[in-house]
């Protein structure tokens, strides 16, 4: 009988322990903005804004974001509308070169969604203050930059693991921030970015790589 009592006893504590852990434990959702064409998985509902991504290559490019600050984890997925179509991969060069400048690339490995041949960046930032910038004023910059485009600043000593994509003149983030003392083994941010995937038109555009791709015999030539 004590045995059993202590069983219960156990199980009503794990209840309860995850009934007020908050977002982070909480059942994720779907966040799905259909006029910009993208779906990610928040652990809780996100806030919207918006704001402006100034760099050299996208001096004044209006950016939408959806973002989700919950103690030391932090959640945000920005749209940067450049207005250069044809420009994906020095736009994405170039986002990664001022992510350099906020923290060290841990890791920058090649990232591809499961809808349609897009294929990205995906990159794991340990952000530190004492960066050692390649001009005057660039590290400042880079915070800047990002600090305007979302209000994402991450802090010395935290992670971030980033996700992004180019499609049709938009360049797509989805970064995941964790700071304190679970900043390099918290596993939400990884899983927040990889949630990343097209709806709308942007799928609609990733379904037709796809069937360009599907004309292509063996031999290199178009049927």
């Amino acid at each position: 009988m004590r045995q059993f009592a202590l069983i219960r006893f156990a199980l009503m504590t794990t209840v309860f322990a995850l009934g007020v852990s908050g977002p982070a434990h909480a059942a994720w959702q779907s966040y799905e903005n259909e006029p910009l064409g993208y779906t990610v998985m928040f652990p809780a509902e996100p806030i919207e804004g918006t704001g402006f991504y100034r760099s050299d290559l996208a001096p004044n490019a209006p950016t939408h974001f959806a973002k989700l600050e919950d103690g030391d984890s932090s959640f945000f997925a920005i749209v940067i509308d450049t207005g250069r179509v044809e420009d994906g991969a020095i736009l994405i060069g170039e986002i990664e070169y001022w992510l350099g400048h906020i923290g060290d690339i841990v890791l920058n490995t090649i990232s591809r969604l499961n809808t349609g041949m897009e294929y990205g960046r995906f990159l794991t930032i340990d952000c530190r203050d004492d960066v050692v910038p390649e001009g005057l004023n660039q590290t400042v910059r880079a915070h800047y930059i990002f600090d305007t485009a979302a209000g994402l600043n991450c802090p010395n000593g935290a992670r971030l693991t980033v996700n992004m994509f180019f499609t049709q003149g938009k360049l797509y983030v989805a970064a995941g921030m964790q700071a304190g003392e679970n900043a390099k083994v918290a596993g939400a941010p990884g899983r927040f970015a990889n949630s990343l995937g097209w709806i709308g038109a942007n799928a609609e555009h990733a379904q037709t790589l796809v069937d360009w791709d599907a004309r292509i015999v063996p031999g290199g030539e178009s049927e």
